[in-house]
């Protein structure tokens, strides 16, 4: 497709209102980390994300656009 006399308006965010610090999943996965002879703190060193946002289950992604 060609578009021709098109204009970007604005551009926002929305973070979605539930976040999940890296820490608190890999306190989730500590026993496994341990088992599998994983250093403890492995998901932030490896992906650089330091939390994660979601939104309530029921949430459309039209509501969150």
């Amino acid at each position: 497709m060609k578009f021709d006399n098109v204009s970007i308006v604005g551009v926002t965010h929305v973070d979605a209102p539930h976040r999940i610090p890296s820490e608190d999943l890999d306190a989730r996965m500590a026993e496994t980390y341990r088992r599998l002879g994983m250093p403890a703190r492995l998901l932030e060193s490896l992906t650089g994300v330091k939390a994660r946002r979601f939104w309530d289950r029921e949430t459309r992604p039209s509501d969150a656009a």
